[in-house]
């Protein structure tokens, strides 16, 4: 699981008492929560971005994996964690089924790969790239042969084939590093904001 975590600290919650001293409200949680809540979207959208410049996935996919802990006036700390299993080699964009096997492309900008002996099937009402477990020699596939009729007897173990999870790669120091920095930013500029929506509101 990866989280980022936007917490407000002792420190910051003084610096905007400071600035609104005089004023007899408590819009210095406030803004701050407001602050988070409203950076923690935007967070969201950079890890997507983060995440889909490196893997060969849709944004949608990329976000399913992602949830937003908002920030409140008790626990004035929101969070954006990842967290999900290996994402399926049917869900990477172009994934498809060919003569040798399947065809797939896991990382944007690699080269892409072919799983000899792989195959598309829609098993418990889900497509996914699986592989037969097989030991002995191959024979050649007879177009026209029910293989699916088989008694279980004769049917090897499938395994699901899968890419990395969306956490592992939001991990990486290098992709949060680049998420803190955005995410720290677009804070400096929300909390700014707000402290002068209260401020306007007393003038």
């Amino acid at each position: 699981m990866a989280t980022l975590t936007m917490k407000v600290s002792q420190a910051d919650l003084d610096a905007v008492r400071a600035l609104l001293d005089g004023l007899r409200t408590d819009g210095g949680i406030k803004a701050h929560v407001l602050a988070v809540n409203k950076t923690l979207t935007g967070v969201r959208t950079d890890a997507t971005d983060e995440v889909y410049q490196r893997l060969n996935l849709t944004k949608t996919r990329i976000r399913r994996d992602m949830t937003v802990s908002r920030a409140t006036y008790a626990n004035p700390a929101g969070r954006l964690v990842a967290r999900g299993k290996p994402v399926g080699l049917i869900s990477f964009s172009g994934t498809r089924q060919i003569k040798k096997g399947v065809s797939v492309l896991v990382r944007r900008g690699g080269k892409r790969t072919v799983l000899k002996h792989a195959f598309i099937a829609t098993a418990k009402n889900a497509k996914n790239v699986f592989w037969r477990e097989w030991t002995g020699p191959r024979q050649p596939v007879r177009p026209t042969f029910r293989y699916a009729r088989l008694p279980k007897i004769y049917r090897h173990p499938i395994h699901r084939l899968t890419g990395p999870r969306i956490e592992d790669i939001l991990a990486d120091l290098e992709v949060l590093g680049n998420v803190q920095e955005k995410g720290w930013a677009r804070y400096r500029k929300n909390i700014d904001h707000e402290v002068q929506r209260v401020l306007d509101r007393y003038r």
